[in-house]
């Protein structure tokens, strides 16, 4: 290498600056590197569980200042500002990557794709737990709700035929329609959220809408027969005379289905049932670590 290339400035955009995040398929430790396993960094002296040391300080001020405290929170409340919690030797959290997958904001500073979020049109009647929704074919239960009007963390408990059911009603005054998004994350164009879980079970929610009813109507054809109604004693020629013979016939003929068709129930039951089922997608399993 010459002298020039040696002294020559390092391109900012060729090295990873703190916050990058990279995977590796091991468990290793990384110089420069912390695992993003929801553990502590501080500086010296701080007893933090991941790092601490004066090289955390980068990062830990990326964090305190990119991040509300839902996803990187401080040790014992935060104080006035990043560079002093620092150096009073507390502890932030990195945010975890320990059993998750990453996955691009459904927006991303363009026009949103709805791939983990629904976009509708939603109707609020004020202070009531009922809405109306545009299109519901997509709505699930427990689907969070963002929208104007709507209490942040309320989700949806019910759904029929776009009539929602809100698990908190609307604010006061608010009536009419607004724009909102549902999904499985707290909010899907929110970095550093998350959601989802690697097994589910089915409540009768979650059945096709088409089953069957649980009964068999069952209906009775037209009979016809005779009826013995008189015991006597048979003389057969010149034999012995037979007792207790049943003489005497009448014809008769039944009505189809006497009162109508019989209903008669069918238990379904499935007492094994109620097993969460598998939702996860094939993954390779590594380590996240962010840079300092």
């Amino acid at each position: 290498m010459s002298d020039d290339a040696a002294d020559a400035p390092v391109d900012p955009t060729a090295v990873a600056t703190t916050g990058d995040i990279k995977w590796r398929l091991d468990a290793s430790i990384q110089a420069g590197w912390v695992r993003m396993n929801a553990r502590t960094i501080g500086g010296a002296g701080s007893g933090a569980t991941e790092l601490a040391n004066a090289s955390a300080k980068a990062l830990f001020l990326y964090l305190w200042n990119t991040f509300p405290d839902a996803v990187a929170s401080v040790v014992g409340g935060r104080g006035v500002s990043a560079s002093e919690d620092f150096s009073s030797g507390r502890q932030i959290m990195i945010p975890t990557m320990q059993g998750l997958v990453a996955a691009g904001l459904d927006d991303m500073g363009s026009t949103p794709a709805n791939r983990l979020q629904v976009s509708a049109q939603l109707t609020l009647t004020s202070n009531s737990a009922t809405a109306t929704v545009d299109d519901g074919g997509r709505i699930g239960l427990g689907m969070a709700i963002q929208a104007d009007g709507v209490p942040a963390g309320t989700v949806v408990i019910g759904n029929s035929g776009g009539t929602i059911t809100m698990s908190a009603p609307a604010g006061a005054g608010t009536t009419g329609t607004v724009a909102a998004r549902f999904s499985y994350f707290l909010d899907a164009q929110a970095p550093a959220g998350f959601g989802g879980d690697c097994v589910e079970a089915l409540s009768l929610k979650n059945l096709p809408a088409d089953l069957p009813d649980g009964t068999v109507d069952v209906s009775y054809p037209e009979q016809t027969g005779v009826i013995y109604s008189q015991l006597q004693v048979v003389q057969q020629g010149s034999g012995a005379a037979v007792p207790n013979v049943w003489t005497a016939t009448t014809n008769y003929k039944t009505t189809p289905n006497p009162g109508g068709p019989k209903t008669f129930g069918v238990p379904i039951s499935n007492p094994d049932g109620g097993v969460p089922h598998r939702t996860m997608q094939p993954t390779r399993l590594g380590t996240f670590y962010i840079k300092l």
